[in-house]
């Protein structure tokens, strides 16, 4: 049996096109003229919402989890290596 665990990844969704108020998707193929807006279209595109809002940075990020392998520990007493 492989034993996983989840890994917690912030994706980056929005970013801020200085001067003002004004937002684009990651991919750059959407702009909008307010964070309101551009929440809001993440939102209906992903149905995510919790947000982290980066203000310094200018980046809007949601939380994406995904389940890892966890390693398989070897011992060398065992003569496992």
């Amino acid at each position: 049996m492989i034993e996983t665990e989840d890994k917690v990844e912030e994706k980056v969704v929005l970013r801020r096109l200085p001067p003002g108020d004004r937002w684009e998707t990651a991919d750059s193929k959407r702009q909008f003229s307010n964070l309101t807006s551009a929440l809001d279209y993440v939102y209906g595109s992903s149905g995510v919402y919790d947000f982290s809002i980066y203000a310094r940075k200018g980046i809007v990020c949601i939380k994406n989890v995904v389940q890892v392998e966890k390693p398989v520990t070897k011992y060398s007493l065992y003569g496992e290596e």
